[in-house]
């Protein structure tokens, strides 16, 4: 709460304090420990001239909000120094395996294998960074998914996927900086790969789209199923499996296996310095709606891309 040790040197008075809007706007309840975190954040932080959401009132005397604004993260400079140790002549590809959810939402271990191996074959000059974090340090996630052992199992196998894991998080920055482009799922942290003006190749499934891009070029490996994203709707054998705790549908290997061609053909479109944004988003849309996915469960940070109609 408000007595933690983090806020000690946070001045807890601001011009303007903005809020997250789903605090005050989304039909789902929160995790309890998310739940509060807003709550002493509310608690401590006191705006001078206005705090709220953008759809909290009162709007008088909010800040001005340009909409899409494109975000770049400044990193230290030893951060940058500890990447450069990693420079190779190739194609430079960093890996996130999942995220910290404990649930089976992302690839299996096994299907990264195969994955490798196909990109090993269409790239042989590339070198591949694998990343992620197996001990939390003061509350923050861990990439829980997979036992290092079995991280050991899958580098053993492939000579030209280096070891990144437990780096340090700016260290972690430092590399998806430096890489030509960075492939992960639906994860928090893949978002900060546009931020450092590093394309995002999304293994995209489970409940949520993505929806961050950061006006930097992108590429998603789409799923087939007619409810993603399921963030309402999951279908029963999925949840069943999520029960029994076996990868979802669209997780499971034989599927992904079926997307191999796309997350070959989304590589070397990202590797391409002719690939723009813009042209990033005219394929996703186009590859969205000729799949025939939820569209009504679409949302886009901003609304940087509207795919709701049409």
């Amino acid at each position: 709460g408000i007595d933690a040790p983090s806020l000690r040197r946070v001045l807890p008075e601001w011009d303007y304090v903005v809020t997250d809007e789903r605090v005050v706007r989304s039909p789902w309840a929160f995790r309890s420990d998310l739940r509060a975190f807003h709550d002493a954040a509310q608690a401590y932080f006191k705006g001078r001239t206005w705090q709220g959401a953008r759809f909290q009132p009162p709007l008088d005397n909010a800040p001005a909000y340009r909409r899409d604004t494109k975000i770049r993260l400044r990193l230290p400079r030893s951060a940058r120094q500890f990447a450069a140790q990693y420079d190779h002549p190739g194609p430079k590809i960093g890996l996130l395996l999942a995220g910290s959810s404990p649930e089976p939402i992302y690839p299996p271990l096994e299907w990264w294998h195969d994955a490798l191996l196909a990109l090993e074959q269409a790239f042989p000059e590339a070198r591949f960074y694998l990343t992620g974090t197996s001990r939390g340090q003061d509350g923050r996630t861990t990439t829980l998914r997979y036992p290092r052992a079995a991280l050991d199992r899958l580098l053993g196998q492939h000579p030209d996927l280096v070891d990144c894991y437990d780096v340090g998080f700016w260290n972690q920055l430092g590399l998806i900086e430096r890489c030509d482009l960075f492939i992960a799922p639906h994860t928090g942290f893949a978002f900060l790969a546009p931020c450092l003006g590093t394309p995002w190749l999304a293994i995209s499934g489970v409940r949520w789209p993505d929806y961050f891009f950061n006006q930097t070029p992108f590429y998603c490996a789409l799923p087939t199923c007619p409810l993603y994203p399921c963030w309402n709707a999951m279908k029963e054998e999925c949840q069943e499996r999520l029960r029994q705790d076996r990868p979802v549908l669209c997780m499971d290997p034989e599927q992904l296996n079926a997307r191999i061609p796309d997350v070959i053909r989304g590589v070397q479109l990202l590797l391409d310095p002719r690939f723009t944004y813009d042209e990033a988003v005219r394929l996703y849309r186009e590859n969205f709606l000729a799949a025939g996915l939820a569209r009504p469960r679409f949302f886009s940070f901003d609304g940087a891309i509207s795919l709701a109609s049409g």
